[in-house]
């Protein structure tokens, strides 16, 4: 069984509603296509480097300052 990330899978969902948009151009849907195929291909790019660098924590790490430690 495939698992699919989300980010990749939306991320080709919007780059080929952006070329679909290509094909049946407006003037101002241009504009919407070029915003899909960036917003597509930057999703793709981000979820593929997301997966391959682990060298980036879980996230921050706080910790508790009381009263006594000031």
């Amino acid at each position: 069984m495939l698992v699919v990330d989300g980010k990749l899978l939306m991320g080709f969902f919007l780059l080929f509603a952006g070329l679909l948009i290509f094909n049946f151009p407006d003037i101002l849907q241009y504009a919407l296509a070029a915003v899909l195929v960036v917003s597509g291909a930057a999703a793709i790019i981000s979820s593929m480097k997301k997966g391959s660098s682990s060298t980036e924590g879980p996230g921050a790490q706080f910790r508790r300052v009381d009263e006594e430690d000031k």
